[in-house]
């Protein structure tokens, strides 16, 4: 059986560490002995084709090298509100509408698995054209976006989803999405942790808080910051290390100015899956924020929560988006209300104040990932689908 998995974005090279979840799940997909998986992504600044982990990879070229950057880095969900990115959406879609749709031709494939299907679906029902392969639509979320940017997005999506081989979702908040656009179920399928689990006894920090993502608005990393007062305040011993990147690192730095926190924040910038490793194992708590952000974006699921828990932190996350499926509140973790400093720090005082809760939390926290959202659970559905069809 062959696979073309078609998407925005993939791995540049050996060492980039972007949608690494999604690069796992194609290795282990590929490793079926009747299965053989092949990624058609987006060239980014005349990247040619290549292999990533052995999977041939099969770039698309749009435009003229120096401007190929519609996707990766930000995601073309946020470039794509500057008029010169709508611009090149247009060449992005035809260009890689006809390459696909010669890349199906030739290879036969059997299935055009496509990962953010606007507008990726318009490049595979061309495709379909030429080779008539199935199509399956994995949805995650940025659709909400676009449709509520862009009216018009929600006729394509309906015709998309309607016309389907099969729909996954990533959550259970981007299937009610996907059904308000059309009437249809689609098939729930999260994606796991690509960070190793803590197989040794490691010394935890009790009172070092994390949080991992972009620092981007969605994450919400000003509320948690303006809750640290409140939280050193109690417990003076506390700490917060926010990693990753993004463009309110200016904002926040600024935040934790104003707030006198500098000795208790600490924003550590992009870091290596072995530095990010290490934070894990000596983190105690671990907070996830999310709001809706102004174009009405929010957390898909939150694999970071996945990550944490698996080892050992005590989960905390906003009540919205996908983060209700990995935090059960107070059977996996506490879930607050978004937007609200003053709830996050009432969720971390009852974990600092109980070192028993916190620990009941852990081990049914990881007892749930293990049977919801274990990468061989996620292999089986998704070779499910494969062979269904």
């Amino acid at each position: 059986m062959k696979i073309c998995l078609v998407t925005s974005s993939y791995p540049l090279n050996h060492q980039n560490s972007e949608v690494p979840w999604l690069r796992q799940a194609v290795n282990l997909v590929n490793e079926e002995k009747d299965i053989e998986v092949i990624v058609f992504a987006a060239a980014f600044k005349g990247l040619q084709d290549h292999e990533i982990d052995g999977i041939p990879v099969k770039r698309f070229r749009y435009f003229f090298s120096r401007y190929e950057s519609l996707t990766h880095e930000d995601g073309a969900a946020h470039k794509i509100q500057s008029r010169w990115y709508r611009l090149l959406a247009i060449p992005y879609i035809i260009c890689g509408s006809i390459q696909l749709a010669a890349f199906n031709r030739r290879e036969k494939f059997d299935i055009l698995h496509v990962h953010w299907p606007f507008p990726h679906a318009i490049l595979a029902f061309f495709a379909q054209i030429f080779h008539p392969a199935k199509i399956v639509l994995n949805y995650h979320g940025t659709t909400l976006i676009l449709i509520k940017r862009y009216p018009f997005v929600r006729y394509f999506q309906r015709f998309f989803i309607k016309h389907a081989d099969e729909i996954i979702s990533n959550s259970r908040y981007t299937d009610s999405i996907m059904g308000e656009i059309e009437n249809r179920a689609s098939k729930i399928i999260p994606y796991g942790t690509t960070v190793r689990q803590t197989t040794q006894s490691v010394s935890k920090e009790p009172y070092h808080i994390i949080s991992v993502g972009r620092l981007i608005e969605r994450k919400g990393f000003p509320y948690l910051i303006r809750a640290m007062p409140e939280i050193v305040e109690k417990w003076p011993q506390a700490r917060l290390t926010i990693v990753g990147g993004g463009g309110q690192l200016k904002t926040l730095q600024q935040l934790i100015s104003d707030l006198e926190m500098a000795q208790h924040v600490h924003l550590s910038g992009n870091i290596s899956s072995a530095e990010l490793k290490k934070i894990y194992d000596k983190g105690s708590i671990f907070v996830l924020p999310s709001i809706f952000d102004a174009n009405g974006e929010t957390e898909g699921l939150g694999v970071v929560l996945i990550e944490a828990v698996v080892n050992g932190c005590a989960l905390i996350g906003s009540n919205i988006g996908g983060i209700p499926d990995v935090v059960i509140h107070e059977q996996t973790g506490l879930l607050v209300d978004p937007n609200r400093p003053a709830a996050i720090a009432k969720a971390v005082d009852r974990y600092f104040s109980d070192a028993a809760f916190k620990a009941t939390m852990v081990k049914q926290g990881q007892r749930h990932v293990q049977e919801n959202f274990s990468w061989k659970r996620v292999t089986e559905q998704l070779c499910h689908v494969y062979r269904h069809l």
